[in-house]
């Protein structure tokens, strides 16, 4: 029997919030960021939670 391969709700919560944030604070007109400093946080933690949700999904299939 295999596990089940599912998102992790608690990380896709996180990042959905973060990119919300990031939509909001990018000025994609000027190609600015409101506040840099927390800005390139943001990014750097969306990156990582979009690495933690996926990686689920690429892990290779167990040999039987």
């Amino acid at each position: 029997m295999q596990p089940k391969r599912g998102i992790n709700f608690f990380f896709a919560v996180i990042a959905f919030t973060i990119g919300l944030t990031l939509w909001k604070d990018i000025d994609i007109k000027n190609r600015t960021l409101e506040d840099p400093a927390i800005d390139i946080l943001y990014i750097i933690v969306l990156a990582a939670l979009i690495f933690m949700i996926l990686k689920d999904f690429v892990r290779p299939k167990d040999k039987q």
